[in-house]
């Protein structure tokens, strides 16, 4: 069994018992002997997780060449020869670099990544952020719509006193008759709050393609009656509600609050990233930091690493971006898996619609590495959207 203070193998040493010190006095621990314990047979498939920690600990703003040391390893082979194989020094970082960038279906992977749990983990954050993104836009979204609908109402002849019986007849056709206060009595939200603060992102889905749906019929029809207007808004709410039922979808009034929306502006406006190193971590297998590098970091103090021009760029233009970086990502490997060739050609034709992207693939450089980089940078946008929403809103 895993525990905290080693990772182990049957019949053979755990990590920790592998760990080595260098020159410098820094541990290391050889790539070789780390492949067997997280469950690769061949040298050159453990290679590939290697390089794709490089890019990882590239991307996360270290310095690889303090983590990733080339090496070669004697070993002995038939009728006791030696023979100098290549091999690599890690530093701790790196190592858990290679368990999170590892083949997740193996247990060892699985356990390593149980066993290098730090205070947060790239890809945690990154899923967290980007359904916060996503539940932030979309609530934005409805904002907007709702906004628009209003214009709507009035130029079908509903008077501002009877919008709200306007707007409550929307929600009494997708929630099954509840108005606005009868839904917040259902799911114990506070009168006081906003009822759409406390929609996920299914629920607020739903309500702006409500919303949209009656706009457009209500100009399509040419609506100006406001009976008829508050008539078509209901309707509309129940043609989307037995659109849910026919897909199996859970009803909206069943769907649990959401936790306020305030609080996910909040969480996106102080996360950043958590594996930028500092101090004798951010050295790996050098050692200590240098005393003219820690001289020049405190000269530097109070300076800030800008990564993307975020010039005359929203918040959600910046999360577009972002959108972009992963979809693009994520089509980019499926090319890759016709063959490298295919993939850089398809992604110098995608490419042309990107003319804010700072990036590019590297001579030599396989598409599929670069595919990595591309989603990091999706990361980064959507972190750089989080704090433009954050500064719009006033947070």
């Amino acid at each position: 069994m895993m525990t905290e203070d080693n990772l182990p193998q049957a019949g053979g040493p755990g990590f920790e018992d592998l760990k080595k010190t260098n020159d410098y006095g820094a541990e290391y621990w050889s790539a070789r002997e780390l492949q067997p314990l997280l469950g690769y047979r061949q040298w050159r498939g453990f290679e590939k997780a290697i390089q794709k920690a490089v890019t990882s600990c590239e991307q996360s703003g270290n310095d690889p060449a303090h983590h990733f040391a080339r090496a070669r390893k004697p070993i002995v082979g038939g009728k006791g020869a030696v023979q100098q194989v290549d091999d690599c020094h890690l530093s701790r970082f790196a190592c858990y670099l290679i368990a999170q960038n590892g083949d997740p279906r193996k247990p060892e992977i699985a356990n390593a990544q149980k066993y290098f749990a730090v205070q947060t983990r790239r890809q945690e954050l990154s899923d967290q952020a980007a359904a916060d993104l996503e539940r932030l836009e979309l609530r934005r979204q409805a904002s907007e719509e709702f906004k628009a609908l209003s214009g709507a109402a009035r130029e079908a002849g509903v008077q501002s006193r009877l919008f709200g019986v306007f707007d409550d007849a929307g929600y009494k056709g997708l929630y099954g008759g509840r108005g606005v206060e009868a839904i917040k009595a259902r799911k114990r939200i506070p009168e006081k709050e906003h009822l759409m603060d406390r929609m996920d992102t299914t629920e607020l889905a739903a309500n702006q393609f409500r919303m949209t749906q009656t706009r457009d019929k209500l100009a399509r029809q040419r609506v100006h009656d406001q009976e008829q207007a508050i008539q078509t808004h209901k309707e509309v709410g129940r043609e989307v509600r037995a659109a849910i039922q026919r897909i199996g979808g859970t009803l909206p009034e069943n769907l649990p609050p959401a936790e306020h929306i305030q609080r996910v502006k909040k969480r996106i406006k102080q996360s950043t990233p958590k594996l930028k190193l500092e101090g004798p971590a951010a050295q790996g297998l050098t050692g200590e930091e240098p005393p003219e590098e820690q001289s020049a970091k405190a000269v530097g103090a109070g300076k800030t690493t800008v990564r993307l021009n975020l010039e005359n760029v929203t918040g959600h233009d910046a999360h577009e971006r972002s959108k972009w970086c992963s979809e693009s990502s994520e089509a980019l490997r499926a090319e890759c898996q016709n063959s490298d060739q295919v993939a850089r050609e398809w992604w110098e034709h995608q490419a042309q619609s990107a003319d804010w992207l700072d990036i590019s693939p590297r001579p030599r450089e396989r598409m599929e590495e670069f595919a990595d980089r591309l989603e990091a940078k999706g990361y980064e946008w959507a972190e750089a959207a989080g704090a433009l929403y954050a500064e719009e809103d006033g947070y």
